[in-house]
Order: C-alpha cells, then structure tokens, then sequence
C-alpha cells in the first residue's frame, strides 16, 4: 500500500487537468450567459416601461378631436378668424348650421314653424326659420324677438338680445310655456298651432 502523501506528491496526467480547465470554463460562460440573458430582461422591461409612460404622458395632451375628448386640451390659434358676412370663416354662420343640426338630430320630428297662439287666445307667437336658427316673435310690438339657443330632449331653450330667456316644451298639441324671465303670469300655458285650434 502506497504511502498517502506520496499519493498527492504524484501529478496526475496532463489530460485530467485539461479535462477540469475545460468544466471551469464552461461554468464561467454558463455565468456569463445567465448574467447576459438577465439583463437583457432588465432592459427589455425597462424600455417597455418607459414607453407605456411616454405615450400615457402624450395621450394626457391629446386632440380631443382625434382621440376621446379631454377638457385640458387646448389648440392653438395659427391665424385671425373675422366675423364677416362674405368670409369663408364666418363663425356665425357655423355655429347656426350647428344650432339647426342639433335641433333637428334632437328629435327629427320636432317642427317647430308656424303660428302658435294661447288657449285663450290672449297671447300669440310666430316661430320661423332663418339662416339654420328658428326664431319666436311675439304678436306684440313691444315684446323681443326670442332666438332658439339649445334643444334638450323636448324642452326648447330661447334667448333675446336683451336676456330674456324662454323655456318650452314640445307637446303633441304644440308647446308649453315652462319658465320666463318677462311672461310669469303665463307659467305652464299651453300654446297651440293655428291649425290644431
């Protein structure tokens, strides 16, 4: 039996030693690769982080007229517009096509054209269409021309140039006066087409 520090005095052979060098090598790239693989994890979750953010904080400042509409929004204003009658921009005459649109959309059976008179015959008005917006004017001289400002369900909303509001609502028969800034005695009249009386 061989003496046990004679044993390890003995060198083993070369390939034994190649055989290890290579195990140790192979470890230290196995490292290196999870190292590699975990960071590009890392980088990968990073950017995708930053780009959910980026495009958050964007859509934070949208055109509410692209996307959903967003109250902060605010666009800028890259010329003059003038309130002229022969402009192609003439703001006025827009916001008239978008009054009569949304009369009509409201309830496409709303006709609102025509004479309307009380059912006692006391009190009278004529409502006609001009430039896209209905208008009410009263029999009498001294009364204010009303101008239909907004439609909401069947209730009517008038307004004058003098503040003079007017509330409505459109009834089989024809309207009903709901609420007046100068005409409160006439609270919850009826008032009837001339061809329904």
């Amino acid at each position: 039996m061989k003496d046990l520090y004679n044993l390890f005095d003995e060198h083993p052979d070369r390939r034994i030693w190649d055989r290890l060098e290579e195990k140790l090598d192979k470890k230290a790239s196995m490292r290196k690769l999870r190292f590699y693989r975990v960071a590009s994890f890392a980088a990968m979750i990073t950017a995708l982080v930053a780009a959910v953010s980026y495009f958050d904080h964007m859509l934070d400042d949208h055109n509410p007229h692209l996307f959903a509409s967003n109250e902060k929004f605010t666009s800028f204003v890259l010329e003059e517009i003038e309130y002229n009658e022969n402009g192609l921009f003439n703001m006025a005459f827009f916001s008239e096509i978008r009054n009569a649109y949304a009369v009509s959309k409201e309830d496409e059976t709303l006709e609102l054209s025509g004479e309307y008179m009380a059912v006692d015959g006391e009190i009278g008005f004529n409502i006609f269409l001009a430039k896209y917006t209905y208008f009410l004017e009263f029999d009498y001289a001294g009364f204010p021309v009303m101008k239909l400002i907004s439609v909401e369900g069947q209730t009517l909303y008038f307004t004058a140039e003098g503040g003079e509001t007017l509330k409505m609502n459109v009834e089989p028969y024809g309207l009903k006066l709901i609420e007046s800034s100068f005409l409160p005695e006439y609270h919850h009249y009826s008032f009837s087409k001339l061809e329904a009386i």
